[in-house]
């Protein structure tokens, strides 16, 4: 496989060619928290913009943005990719899901279904509509935005820990549900599943011998394979939410 998909075209007008130009002016902290060039800088560009060369600059930025209006995206696709694609996919999916939660700016809408009883705001559910009644009240504004926000990061995690079973840390996760050592025998037994005493027979019945010590934890087993059904099913709900 090889895939190589270009970052979306930037718009570079007057004001962000004199920031480019001024990337030694250290940048200060918005009213909100986000990075910004001194206020000179802005200056400079707004002189710019307004100059004979403001207009010019920006047919060229227009220009420029039009005719990359869509990510150029090239991929090959060779037969083997699909053999597993699933773990092919997860090569790709699982360290982008890593860096989205580690740079994501906003979080989409979580059904409060989807999420632990903890992160249900005093235990509603999504029929009651609480999420309308809380943006309504400006005094828990601020925790639905803190529960929005603890609820998607809830999912991504659980998301990113279904993929981890396939092509991460946790590829061989059904191992640690066996312990013990195996010691099988085979049994003569006829079609009905009888033992039978003979040279030749028929059938084979695979029994546990003397020395078996083999154990199976079917309930973690299904505990942790239950939780990475449920993360791949969040990937599908969520797809259209993987933004920054």
């Amino acid at each position: 496989m090889k895939v190589r998909i270009r970052k979306y075209p930037t718009w570079l007008g007057p004001y962000q060619l004199v920031e480019k130009l001024c990337f030694w002016a250290k940048e200060e902290k918005d009213e909100y928290g986000f990075p910004e060039k001194p206020k000179w800088v802005f200056n400079l560009g707004d002189k710019l913009a307004h100059s004979w060369l403001g207009a010019p600059i920006s047919r060229v930025a227009n220009a420029w943005t039009d005719f990359h209006h869509k990510r150029r995206v090239k991929v090959q696709i060779e037969s083997w990719d699909t053999w597993n694609m699933y773990t092919t996919v997860g090569y790709i999916v699982l360290p982008m899901l890593k860096q989205l939660k580690e740079t994501k700016h906003g979080s989409p809408y979580v059904d409060l279904e989807d999420v632990p009883e903890y992160l249900r705001v005093n235990g509603t559910t999504r029929n009651e509509s609480m999420q309308y009644d809380l943006f309504a009240d400006e005094k828990y504004d601020s925790l639905a935005w803190d529960m929005t926000h603890q609820r998607w990061e809830w999912v991504l995690n659980e998301i990113i820990f279904a993929f981890e079973s396939i092509v991460g840390n946790n590829e061989d996760w059904e191992d640690k549900y066996h312990t013990g050592e195996m010691d099988r025998v085979y049994t003569p037994v006829d079609k009905h599943g009888n033992e039978v005493d003979t040279e030749d027979p028929e059938f084979f019945r695979w029994d546990k011998g003397p020395n078996d010590t083999c154990h199976f934890d079917s309930e973690g087993y299904k505990k942790e394979a239950d939780r990475i059904a449920n993360g791949f099913r969040l990937f599908g709900k969520y797809y259209q939410g993987l933004w920054d």
